[in-house]
């Protein structure tokens, strides 16, 4: 898409728009809450990384193509989080799943001769796979709309 159409597209400026919108508390908030920094909307600048080797990836591959200035910016954010979130929720999901899979071994390798300590092992067994269940199943969250194709 070329800049100048995006320019008659959107000739506001982002960044303004972000710091005078009522809901940019929640976004710090979410930030503070992981005890991160959030990033700032200050200008109209475009999106760079930390160590700048993604600006060193080839222009077809490059995450930041087609993203300009502070709503490119902000657009990239929500693509990056979300790759994030998703990376994240895999690992503590595996982490789980082989932490109840150990708790599982422990009982079936258990001694469990006595009668109440048989069935209680059971009722945990019966706990534990339903735990293990809930993290075979997908989450979905909903977000509102911000790609629009034919920009």
């Amino acid at each position: 898409m070329a800049q100048a159409k995006f320019d008659t597209l959107f000739p506001a400026t982002f960044h303004e728009f972000f710091n005078d919108h009522g809901d940019n508390t929640t976004f710090h908030m979410a930030f503070d809450a992981m005890g991160m920094d959030a990033p700032k909307f200050i200008d109209n600048s475009h999106t760079k990384s930390l160590s700048g080797e993604i600006e060193n990836i080839e222009h077809v591959d490059n995450p930041y193509r087609g993203y300009t200035g502070s709503l490119g910016r902000a657009e990239n954010m929500i693509e990056q989080l979300i790759d994030a979130a998703v990376s994240l929720s895999g690992i503590v999901n595996g982490f789980k799943r082989e932490q109840l899979t150990a708790r599982l071994n422990d009982i079936e390798q258990a001694d469990l001769a006595d009668p109440a300590a048989r069935k209680a092992a059971m009722g945990e067994a019966v706990r534990l796979n339903k735990l293990l269940e809930q993290l075979s199943k997908p989450v979905r969250w909903n977000f509102p709309q911000w790609k629009l194709k034919g920009e």
